[in-house]
């Protein structure tokens, strides 16, 4: 009896495994017919399009326009790269591309501008200069021009001349000549020494050579005597996953586990732990991060919290925990695809937007708090998914009031100071900079005679208000009222900025020190001379948060 029923037993396990593998077979020959039923449906539509549409059309641009639309369905983080632009591949993974080295942007006359050229480079070589308007480009007009029409030009390979027409301010125009050359942008735009025995570095992305140059950074400020460190990870994107793991490795023991990929297909699925002995095992770090700060970027500053090993200040992270890999397809083009969630060693998740789960309008929406699991670090501190890293201790980042953002986004102060740089030198090194005398007036008085309007939310809710009531029979005490209200919030250029002169101040020497020195030498400024993320973090009561382990 006994047999009879283990020989049922075991037919029944075999049928049902049966059952279970054709069920999944199903489900595939179901997913691989849809496919090409899909397929088949968009070749016959482009094709009939092609053949019959009024006027002559371009394949290629219609299906990019196609295939950009289905993805931008998914997460913005799948994205499809045509031939031409495979330089955005190289950049992305390599920091790479073939150009001239410069930030380029438009100015109030709708003239492609250089904003800024980058130390070393081609642009840098030819004294290209902040503001200089590039009028051609070999010959080509670019009055009317975007910025993306100018860098598809000033972008391709390497060694191939380039001649530019330059106009700066209101000086003759002249002519420059220029090689394009291969672009490698640094990861570590800035290290060093910037406190007594405080070792700072600046980690802008997470390329193919991002954790090399971390290394011999650390090994250089370590060799300098430094005691603490802090990385600083804000506006840092990320990158490659395998360079965030190779960095965590640094601080913490050989064999910790630092970041599990679990996805749809089995295959993908892997953890990744350190492989390298620790070059810093015990040296107090300190990490920056805000919301800028994601992708790989979350996994070193995630892991290193979840191990106990940093202490994290600022705001909270973006919160991108998906994964994505660059697949090759047909015709020399690329699809960025994301492939997979990636958690780190407390077992949680940073990814705070759920793509497959929209509105009513289609727009994805964040995870709400009432959802978000704990977890545990290390020493048994809280730490929660869903919604990017959250800091230890928490800098509240204040935004600039409406007029010194008008200021900053329609280019007054970038305007004044290329004009004031002109005709004023600086010290070379930027430890030597001091802020000169008399400028805030001098900038006042060239704002006060442009031709400058802004609009505040008072006296725009005020005028909202005038004319919500235009046609009503209300009494003159009322109309009185609503003048007099509109006269008190009407902006007072002069006032406001005095009102706000510090803040404004603070905008004006940013800029002056980057249209000096850099965006270099204005992380070096700026980190040694006025950051409360720093100050924040060699306060040595903030460190008792990691001694509860």
């Amino acid at each position: 009896m006994n047999k009879l029923i283990k020989r049922i037993s075991v037919t029944a396990l075999l049928l049902s495994s049966f059952t279970f593998i054709g069920n999944a077979q199903n489900r595939a020959d179901d997913q691989n017919f849809r496919v090409t039923k899909a397929l088949n449906t968009q070749i016959s539509l482009l094709r009939e399009v092609s053949r019959l549409y009024v006027d002559t059309i371009n394949p290629d641009a219609l299906v990019k326009t196609g295939i950009d639309a289905m993805l931008a369905s998914l997460d913005p983080y799948t994205v499809f790269y045509p031939e031409t632009n495979m330089d955005e591949v190289k950049l992305m993974t390599k920091g790479e591309y073939g150009g001239i080295g410069a930030v380029i942007g438009m100015n109030k006359k709708r003239q492609i501008i250089i904003r800024e050229p980058y130390r070393g480079t081609a642009s840098y070589k030819a004294n290209l200069l902040p503001g200089d308007a590039i009028l051609s480009i070999n010959g080509q007009d670019m009055t009317g021009k975007t910025t993306v029409d100018a860098t598809n030009i000033l972008r391709g390979a390497a060694g191939e001349e380039l001649k530019l027409m330059i106009q700066r301010g209101d000086n003759k125009p002249f002519e420059v000549k220029m090689i394009r050359e291969k672009i490698q942008l640094p990861n570590i735009p800035f290290y060093g020494i910037i406190r007594d025995s405080v070792g700072y570095i600046y980690l802008s992305s997470f390329t193919e050579t991002s954790a090399k140059d971390v290394r011999n950074a650390l090994l250089d400020l370590k060799k300098q005597g430094a005691k603490i460190m802090i990385l600083d990870l804000r506006n840092n994107g990320g990158g490659l996953m395998d360079q965030a793991v190779e960095i965590v490795s640094m601080f913490v023991p050989k064999g910790s586990p630092v970041v599990s990929v679990k996805g749809r297909i089995p295959q993908i699925n892997r953890e990744l732990k350190t492989t390298q002995n620790p070059i810093l095992p015990d040296m107090p770090l300190a990490i920056l991060i805000n919301s800028g700060t994601a992708s790989a970027s979350e996994i070193v500053s995630g892991a290193l919290q979840d191990m106990d090993r940093a202490i994290l200040i600022g705001t909270r992270s973006l919160g991108k925990g998906l994964v994505q890999n660059v697949r090759q397809l047909p015709y020399n083009t690329q699809l960025k695809i994301t492939t997979a969630k990636y958690y780190i060693p407390s077992g949680r998740c940073v990814q705070a937007i759920d793509y497959s789960h929209k509105d009513a309008n289609g727009i994805p929406q964040p995870l709400p708090d009432s959802l978000r699991k704990e977890f545990k670090t290390a020493s048994g501190r809280p730490v929660f998914d869903g919604a990017g890293i959250e800091p230890d201790i928490k800098i509240q980042d204040s935004a600039y009031k409406l007029l010194t953002q008008e200021l900053v986004i329609n280019d007054y102060i970038f305007d004044f100071v290329n004009n004031y740089a002109l005709e004023n030198s600086a010290p070379t090194n930027v430890n030597d900079f001091t802020i000169p005398e008399g400028i805030y007036d001098q900038f006042k008085e060239y704002v006060l005679k442009q031709d400058f309007n802004y609009i505040t939310k008072g006296s725009n809710i005020v005028d909202g208000a005038t004319k919500a009531l235009e046609g009503e029979d209300y009494s003159d005490e009322v109309k009185n009222l609503l003048n007099q209200l509109k006269e008190a919030v009407k902006p007072n250029l002069e006032q406001d900025m005095e009102r706000y002169k510090d803040e404004i101040m603070e905008a004006l020497i940013d800029q002056l020190v980057t249209r000096y020195y850099d965006n270099e030498g204005y992380i070096e400024h700026t980190v040694k001379n006025r950051d409360n993320y720093i100050d924040t973090a060699l306060n040595p009561q903030n460190w008792e948060i990691l001694n509860t382990k």
